[in-house]
């Protein structure tokens, strides 16, 4: 995973102590490596994407912990609540359901490389009969980016042939959508060849004898694999 990251819910008049706390902790421990910038929120897209103080808002969910902390010093007390729509949506199924839930296919702000997607697995916690709280009041989650998924997958594979990967979401948001492409590679005698295949549509995946197709539950979204091989 690309890191393990810890989001509680902050309101408004808790934002300064929140932040006083953590300039002090990363100016300690880390002064060469992060420049705090407070609860932040993005500008731009891509690689024009920079961080800028976030604005008064009532409440915020900002990545407060994070490892490791190199690499990951963009996703330091992000309000992901603003990051992008679909983050918001997540947040508020976790807190009403009180479950866990997948984010769909996200450019990740640690992204080096173009066309490469992630996601966010967020959990709330168990609720248990000592919990007083009615809702969640924090969530941990996990970022993972697709290509170092299907690499690790396939190392514990062992296969001796020529095979493409292909990995989608197929979660149906309506009944016309196509499942939608998440991350694809080709490996040659088990080592990845090409370590990231261009987007493809699910209907254009060579599909023959030679293809092997799954859907698998992952929280509360599906996702398909399709492995190609080329004998």
């Amino acid at each position: 995973f690309q890191s393990a990251q810890f989001l509680p819910n902050v309101t408004n008049d808790e934002r300064a102590e929140l932040e006083r706390q953590s300039l002090l902790y990363y100016n300690q421990n880390y002064p060469d490596d992060v420049d705090y910038k407070g609860i932040t929120q993005t500008e731009g897209v891509g690689q024009q994407r920079t961080f800028v103080k976030r604005s008064e808002q009532p409440f915020y969910w900002p990545v407060h912990y994070v490892e490791p902390v190199q690499g990951n010093q963009g996703a330091i007390d992000l309000d992901s609540y603003f990051f992008v729509k679909s983050q918001r949506i997540r947040i508020d199924k976790a807190v009403e359901t009180f479950r866990p839930v997948l984010s769909d296919r996200l450019v990740l702000i640690q992204e080096t490389e173009s066309n490469t997607y992630g996601v966010i697995f967020m959990h709330p916690g168990v609720s248990t009969s000592v919990v007083s709280n009615p809702v969640p009041t924090a969530l941990s989650q996990i970022v993972v980016r697709i290509p170092d998924l299907i690499a690790r997958a396939k190392s514990s594979v062992g296969a001796v042939w020529i095979q493409s990967v292909y990995l989608f979401d197929s979660t149906k948001e309506s009944s016309e959508a196509e499942p939608e492409f998440l991350g694809a590679a080709r490996f040659n005698n088990g080592e990845t060849v090409v370590a990231s295949l261009p987007d493809t549509n699910w209907s254009n995946v060579p599909r023959d004898s030679h293809t092997f197709t799954d859907e698998i539950q992952v929280a509360d979204r599906r996702w398909s694999v399709v492995v190609v091989a080329e004998e």
